[in-house]
């Protein structure tokens, strides 16, 4: 599920139920979509936990988290590839 915010985040209750917010403008469509991927990568991360109630199934630290969620803005969100897909021909 995706929702408009002032300032994204992304909350997961569960591995199956992440919810993401996030924030465009018509005038500056790059602010939303970067804020789209980055906010993805927290959701990606939240539906890799497992469900269990142990301690092995809860994110590590919100270095991990912010990690992660950089990692698919910065090197995917950057890439020519990415840019070439979406792009198209």
């Amino acid at each position: 599920r995706i929702d408009v915010s002032v300032h994204p985040f992304t909350s997961g209750m569960s591995s199956k139920d992440v919810r993401v917010t996030s924030r465009y403008r018509t005038d500056e469509w790059y602010q939303g979509l970067a804020a789209m991927i980055h906010e993805g990568g927290h959701a990606i991360y939240e539906q890799s936990l497992g469900d269990s109630p142990t301690s092995i199934d809860t994110a590590l630290s919100m270095g991990c988290h912010e990690s992660q969620s950089l990692f698919w803005e910065r090197h995917v969100g950057l890439s020519q590839s990415f840019w070439e897909f979406a792009i198209g021909d």
